[in-house]
């Protein structure tokens, strides 16, 4: 197991980068399309100059950047966008990551050749494994505020009971948030059936019992 809290390793990179002194702060701005790609000419460049700022200094964490993939028509901004991007990669600052699934990627970064040039190393992460996502998810209840009595592999083991390898690999650390999610939606279900519970128990309204876990896992393929 790796620590006891999970950091992101785009996060780690930029400990590391700092610590080099490549960067000069561990600072990342993580953003996506939508975050980059306006609706109206002009739009676009504001924007990803806009997050280039933020990211001075530090790093710019692009997701899903394969998303950035134009169409064949004038109203797809996404080639602005790439293209501002590209006027400052060769400063160094910020710097950028570009992170997507393996084979969207290939595709993406050949659009543009000197896109591809620019781009001096390349990561590949292997997907999370159940113990991981089971702590991602322990640590997601602390960081929002609940509690659970359900043990690490109680959780690890239902997620290999209820998912298969390609679901997991599909959403990876996506599999937490929405065992959060449905968790939640589970344990205020519960609660607003049993209001007499509620009020007995003011106690355990942000904790969730086994059976909240249970239904959220068992729920995952079919959300």
């Amino acid at each position: 197991m790796k620590s006891a809290v999970l950091s992101s390793p785009v996060i780690i990179f930029s400990e590391i980068l700092r610590d080099l002194g490549i960067i000069k702060k561990s600072k990342m701005i993580e953003v996506q399309r939508p975050d980059l790609v306006g609706r109206f000419l002009g739009e676009t460049s504001l924007r990803t100059k806009e997050c280039l700022e933020k990211a001075s200094g530090g790093v710019l964490f692009v997701d899903e950047a394969y998303r950035l993939r134009f169409a064949d028509s004038d109203k797809d901004y996404g080639r602005e966008a790439l293209e501002t991007l590209m006027q400052s990669m060769l400063s160094g600052d910020p710097v950028m990551i570009f992170a997507g699934y393996p084979t969207q990627m290939g595709d993406f970064v050949k659009l543009n050749p000197g896109f591809n040039r620019r781009i001096r190393t390349t990561f590949r992460f292997t997907d999370y494994s159940c113990e991981e996502l089971a702590q991602m998810f322990l640590n997601m209840t602390l960081e929002r505020g609940f509690t659970t009595e359900v043990s690490l592999e109680e959780i690890k083991g239902l997620i290999e009971k209820s998912t298969n390898e390609e679901f997991r690999k599909q959403w990876n650390a996506g599999v937490s948030e929405k065992i959060f999610r449905l968790a939640k939606e589970h344990l205020h279900e519960r609660l607003v059936s049993d209001s007499l519970g509620l009020v007995a128990e003011k106690c355990d309204i942000a904790k969730f019992n086994k059976e909240d876990i249970c239904s959220a896992i068992e729920s995952l393929s079919q959300d």
